[in-house]
């Protein structure tokens, strides 16, 4: 049948690994994917899912949008003085005339 339809090397329990692959990419929990196809244990689930292209272009997506707001705030907090910047870590009363530099 596989080569009748030209679909050489193609097993049927390939099917199972795309299955799991398609529920992790839509979000369906591990134990609802382990019931499904039944498996017993967390580790034979995690086995049968395969990252695809377009899992890791939407993960480096959600990366990309979230850097220029951290960058920001690192270059807020880096542009404050030294001591406003340590006073936050520490519960020392500076005195006047007391440097940290």
């Amino acid at each position: 049948l596989m080569q009748k339809c030209n679909m050489d090397g193609f097993r049927f329990h390939d099917l199972r690994h795309t299955f799991r692959t398609l529920g992790a990419e839509a979000g369906v929990p591990l134990e609802v994917m382990m019931a499904q196809l039944g498996h017993m244990d967390r580790e034979t689930s995690l086995e049968y899912v395969h990252i695809q292209q377009q899992a890791l272009e939407r993960a480096k997506q959600l990366i990309d949008q979230s850097r220029p707001q951290y960058l920001l705030q690192r270059r807020d907090h880096l542009a404050q003085p030294m001591e406003v910047r340590l006073r936050r870590y520490s519960s020392l009363d500076l005195k006047p005339g007391l440097s940290f530099r």
